[in-house]
């Protein structure tokens, strides 16, 4: 089994300094895991082989604590994986946790072709496990560095490759023990070892002594062996659309936009002025993470046609800016028609994300708009 590791930075890959943690650069993290970590996993996986695949991060370290990571990164990590495809059986990619329920959402986007009217053709056939940690892989003992003895770094390696081995063909993530799937995560804990959850998906297997996968909740396909990415057509047609993806990205900026607690006037509200200031800033879209199952406040309980908010939303739609109504609730779906509060929505052309996670819609609507140029679709 032979598997590309890629480390973008994070919690896993840095040591305590007198600044507080700090990244190690990928040659000294590479050396200290082939030391420390691979013996360990060889002792399980006797055929295992690791061939790291560096990442040109824009950082002195050639990583980057996941705070920093912008939507062209996804492309970058997507472009490693593509590029290099036919070399290994799967990846194992080690992500800072603070943004990783946004690239595991982006990931499986990024690896599928999209039709001319946006629905796509889901093309993975290896498996790719994201992993990271809430405490250091590695403290540093004089000179040297040595596994930390209180990390969850360990056991979610370990069961990162565990994963690997099950060859599920789905951008995962293993974490605290569980294997959930990637476009379904959230984080909800800063500070504990379950650090990430999946709300509106069973988890497709949890760690004990052995793993144990819940094949019923595992993406079940027949693959057409002509639409994978094994095949050369296929990458090229995906290397193709990170290319583009690469050179329009930054060009499509989406913004999420929490419903809250604020005042309104007749004519102007304080939401109003944030939907204003965010269309005048160039977003092309903007994710609502509204209220229960998709109540936005309109500026205006009795008429919401009246409301300021009403107004600025129906005004960003005109000017083309695309807006998809999810919920900041972690359990449930969106269904904007239930209430009067969220069914005015539909009238300035929101699209309800249904069980998506607003990880997921963020992700997913960055990268529909800025593929809308090479495929042709209307957004």
């Amino acid at each position: 089994m032979k598997i590309g590791f890629i480390n973008t930075g994070g919690t896993i890959s840095c040591v305590e300094s007198g600044s507080g943690l700090s990244p190690l650069s990928a040659e000294e993290f590479r050396q200290a895991f082939h030391r420390l970590m691979l013996p360990i996993l060889l002792s399980r996986l006797q055929d295992l082989e690791i061939e790291h695949v560096d990442v040109e991060f824009n950082s002195s370290s050639n990583t980057l604590d996941s705070t920093n990571l912008q939507p062209s990164d996804w492309c970058l990590i997507a472009e490693k994986i593509v590029n290099n495809y036919e070399k290994y059986d799967g990846w194992i990619i080690l992500h800072g946790t603070d943004s990783m329920d946004f690239t595991a959402s982006a990931l499986p986007f990024m690896l599928s072709s999209f039709r001319s009217d946006a629905s796509s053709l889901y093309l993975l056939d290896k498996p790719i496990v994201i992993t990271g940690s809430q405490v250091p892989m590695f403290h540093r003992s004089n000179k040297n560095l040595e596994l930390r003895f209180n990390s969850d770094a360990f056991g979610n390696i370990c069961g990162s490759f565990e994963a690997l081995k099950a060859n599920i063909s789905e951008v995962c993530v293993f974490f605290g023990g569980k294997l959930l799937r990637g476009n379904r995560v959230v984080k909800v804990n800063a500070d504990g070892f379950q650090a990430f959850s999946s709300p509106n998906y069973p988890i497709l297997g949890r760690m004990g002594i052995n793993l144990e996968l819940y094949s019923e909740n595992i993406r079940q396909h027949e693959y057409n062996k002509n639409f994978v990415l094994s095949q050369r057509e296929m990458r090229d047609i995906i290397s193709n659309q990170i290319k583009y993806l690469k050179s329009n990205i930054n060009n499509y900026p989406v913004v999420q936009l929490k419903a809250f607690p604020s005042w309104y006037g007749k004519s102007s509200s304080l939401m109003s002025k944030l939907i204003d200031s965010i269309v005048k800033s160039g977003a092309k879209g903007i994710v609502l993470e509204s209220y229960g199952e998709g109540n936005f406040p309109s500026g205006n309980p009795d008429n919401p046609g009246l409301g300021a908010n009403y107004k600025s939303l129906l005004n960003a739609s005109n000017a083309g800016v695309l807006i998809a109504d999810s919920t900041q609730v972690l359990t449930g779906r969106v269904d904007d028609q239930a209430y009067a509060a969220g069914s005015w929505l539909s009238k300035v052309v929101a699209i309800a994300t249904d069980d998506m996670t607003s990880f997921a819609a963020f992700s997913k609507l960055s990268i529909l708009l800025s593929l809308s140029g090479l495929y042709g679709y209307g957004v």
